[in-house]
């Protein structure tokens, strides 16, 4: 590994080494990972690395997944879970610039140039008028998946600021977004990410929630269904409110059955008999 990383000098850095040293020491870690170029080999793309391995790099499992949803947070970050490992992406440089190598543009760059110069003026033209349409194409497909990203980490985030969520729900989050692109139904908008928020919420423990998303993935539902955990719940004090009368005793000392008297029993008891 070659090459070296800047440290900017700004307030935002101080602020994060003073309120947030475990978040600026995993920051410190993906900056001094992170590719600066695509790697064939491994598969990451620029800005990108591994960093599930926390216990080598001094920090414990709550630690790092505290620190990593943070950095989330903040917007440094965006994280991608694989079968790997963790794989974290810098998207901000106000804190490290990891000196990115841009030098794979720059050829084709130069030899467009020398041939529309060379060409007269109305294929000048021409060509200004394609690139202008294919950088327009291009920064609409970027705004889309900006658009996404944007939207899966919004999710993450809002889940993040109320306290919900853990490492196990993450990841099924996670799951449950990748589930909803194969289905060719991806969330859209916000709107939908904070009503998966408003589901969640629904349910007071985090296996509650857990048991929600995994249902919905096994399947195949487009949404959160908070009432089907919650009926099995109801359900389970259901029964034992039944088993709890199937116990009770009649005057003779006779179970009755189903817990309830017949109400002609009742009378003759009353009556003494007719």
């Amino acid at each position: 590994m070659t090459g070296f990383i800047k440290l900017m000098r700004n307030s935002d850095v101080m602020e994060l080494i003073i309120k947030k040293p475990l978040d600026f020491h995993l920051l410190t870690i993906i900056a001094y990972r992170a590719k600066r170029k695509d790697c064939k080999i491994t598969g990451l793309k620029k800005g990108s690395a591994l960093v599930g391995d926390y216990e080598n790099y001094g920090m414990s499992r709550q630690n790092y997944r505290t620190s990593l949803s943070n950095l989330q947070g903040y917007g440094y970050i965006t994280i991608n879970p694989t079968t790997r490992g963790t794989i974290a992406t810098l998207i901000d440089s106000s804190i490290y610039d990891i000196n990115m190598d841009d030098s794979n543009h720059q050829p084709n760059h130069q030899v467009t140039n020398e041939v529309t110069i060379s060409q007269p003026s109305s294929n000048h033209q021409v060509t200004t008028n394609k690139k202008e349409r294919s950088k327009e194409v291009k920064k609409k497909e970027e705004k889309k998946k900006i658009e996404k990203e944007n939207l899966s980490e919004y999710l993450m985030r809002i889940v993040t600021e109320e306290g919900i969520l853990s490492e196990r729900l993450f990841y099924l989050l996670d799951d449950f977004i990748k589930m909803r692109k194969e289905l060719k139904k991806p969330f859209k908008t916000k709107k939908g990410m904070d009503g998966v928020l408003r589901n969640l919420k629904k349910l007071s423990t985090d296996e509650q929630r857990c048991a929600m998303i995994q249902h919905s993935i096994d399947n195949e539902y487009q949404g959160l269904f908070p009432e089907h955990i919650l009926k099995v719940k109801v359900n389970s004090h259901y029964q034992k409110n039944i088993e709890r009368h199937q116990d009770r005793k009649d005057y003779s000392g006779k179970k009755r059955a189903g817990g309830i008297e017949p109400i002609g029993d009742t009378i003759k008891s009353l009556s003494g008999g007719f």
